[in-house]
């Protein structure tokens, strides 16, 4: 079968008909599948004709077969070249000089793939982590800017003036019950706490425990996101993540980032 295997190949070479090349090819494989040099030889044709995806199966086919086999190493990384398989051709034709270490025109094509594709240094890396850092800080500044920040005006309704008994809405005239409060604080800036909600305002050099009425208590957790920090965090994360794979695919597509 090897002979006939090299017969077709010989025939292609002199006459290039892929076709019945490949056809004779087929017949010796279904007789013989794990033919090496088969498939070796089919891979070479299609690669031939520019097929580099569907010759990387069939040299893989090959190297299965017979993982001595070193041109199939080799031609498998000039498909994997051509497919734009760069670190996976470098590694291939690595392992052909290992076993061919005699054919002097391997190493001048791993010298070839190095020199188009150099190893990547830091410097590689930095337009990426910029990209990076650039969409985890929109990312959070969108999760400050989202539901449950500043959406509902609660702090403009406040009145700190309010006694502890009252109701601290400006518009309620009810007593406090006693069992929900709001809490503003002094920490470069201002927070109204209550029912599990934050709320961020301007900053504010006092501190004062309000209380509520039932009405706007339940308002605070029926109207206002539970919790704004999973809403915050959760929105930092997402816009980073996707501003990253953005980032890679354009830093990819233009060059500057290889894989």
């Amino acid at each position: 079968m090897s002979e006939e295997a090299s017969s077709a190949f010989r025939r292609w070479c002199e006459d290039k008909n892929s076709v019945a090349a490949l056809e004779a090819l087929d017949r010796i494989l279904a007789a013989e599948p794990r033919s090496a040099l088969a498939w070796f030889f089919k891979g070479t044709i299609r690669l031939a004709g520019g097929d580099a995806r569907l010759a990387i199966k069939d040299f893989d086919r090959a190297i299965g077969a017979d993982p001595s086999l070193a041109v199939a190493w080799a031609n498998r990384s000039r498909a994997r070249s051509a497919a734009g398989q760069v670190r996976k051709a470098i590694a291939d034709v690595e392992r052909a000089i290992a076993l061919d270490p005699n054919d002097p025109a391997l190493p001048a094509w791993r010298d070839e793939l190095v020199t188009r594709n150099p190893p990547l240094g830091w410097r590689d890396w930095v337009p990426f982590v910029v990209c990076v850092l650039a969409a985890a800080g929109s990312g959070y500044l969108v999760g400050r800017g989202g539901p449950g920040t500043h959406e509902n005006p609660g702090i403009a309704e406040i009145d700190q003036a309010r006694p502890p008994d009252r109701c601290s809405y400006k518009s309620c005239d009810r007593a406090a019950t006693g069992s929900h409060e709001l809490t503003i604080e002094s920490a470069g800036e201002r927070r109204a706490t209550g029912g599990g909600h934050t709320e961020v305002g301007p900053g504010r050099a006092s501190e004062a425990r309000l209380g509520l009425c039932d009405e706007h208590a339940a308002w605070h957790k029926e109207k206002r996101w539970p919790n704004v920090a999973w809403v915050h965090w959760g929105m930092t994360a997402l816009v980073t993540v996707v501003g990253a794979m953005i980032a890679f695919v354009a830093l990819y597509l233009m060059g500057a980032v290889k894989v």
